[in-house]
């Protein structure tokens, strides 16, 4: 019943609504001042339901510009080129500088020779990872690090026989094929988005791959 009153209010007197529920405007301002103010508004639509999508829409515009303040202009036209013509090729000048700068520091375990395997591997998206079964889980030699670990993971390239590996080693491995996979769905036309929001994007899973490496993920 109180909501059959409720929509019949709004709907033959929007005015006794606002009057029933005393509604002040001013109430609802945030004792904040200057663009907090602005942006910790809340408003009430005409059914009385918190409406603060204008504040949210605020705080991604904030979030924008801050990103934008502190963008390297080289590295974004390096991105808008490769986006122009994009390639996953070694070849193409971002994925080189991508590589050089964040790929080649996660997948290099001590071996020159194993890294260069697997970073062309992740750029021809041949990598896999398994986990093991329960009854194969357990503290042996990591294949890529030589160094004794719990084991729970199964590495494996079409071309090469397959590495039993540690947490680490997965977890390094999977944030390069996550940033990969993004550029390729770029690549093929499957994310829709503008420029900056792609750049922000890949900057981000960049820094997923440092935090990866430093053992933070």
């Amino acid at each position: 019943m109180k909501c059959a009153w409720l929509q019949s209010a709004v709907l033959d007197n929007p005015s006794k609504l606002r009057k029933h529920m005393k509604y002040h405007p001013d109430r609802l301002m945030s004792p904040l001042s200057g663009n907090h103010r602005a942006s910790s508004e809340i408003r009430l639509n005409t059914l009385g339901v918190v409406d603060n999508s204008k504040a949210k829409k605020h705080g991604n515009q904030n979030k924008r510009s801050d990103f934008l303040e502190s963008l390297d202009v080289k590295d974004f036209h390096e991105f808008q080129v490769w986006r122009d013509q994009p390639s996953m090729q070694i070849s193409h000048p971002y994925i080189a500088l991508l590589v050089q700068r964040d790929i080649r520091f996660a997948l290099h375990f001590g071996d020159n020779q194993l890294a260069e395997t697997l970073i062309q591997s992740a750029l021809n998206d041949e990598l896999q990872l398994e986990l093991l079964s329960r009854d194969k889980i357990c503290v042996t030699t990591c294949h890529v690090t030589n160094t004794v670990r719990l084991c729970e993971f199964k590495l494996s390239i079409p071309s090469c026989e397959h590495w039993i590996v540690c947490r680490m080693v997965r977890t390094r491995v999977a944030a390069v094929c996550e940033l990969l996979t993004h550029l390729r769905y770029i690549s093929l036309g499957i994310v829709k988005a503008d420029a900056i929001e792609l750049y922000h994007r890949t900057n981000e899973l960049c820094r997923a791959i440092a935090l990866a490496r430093l053992g933070y993920l």
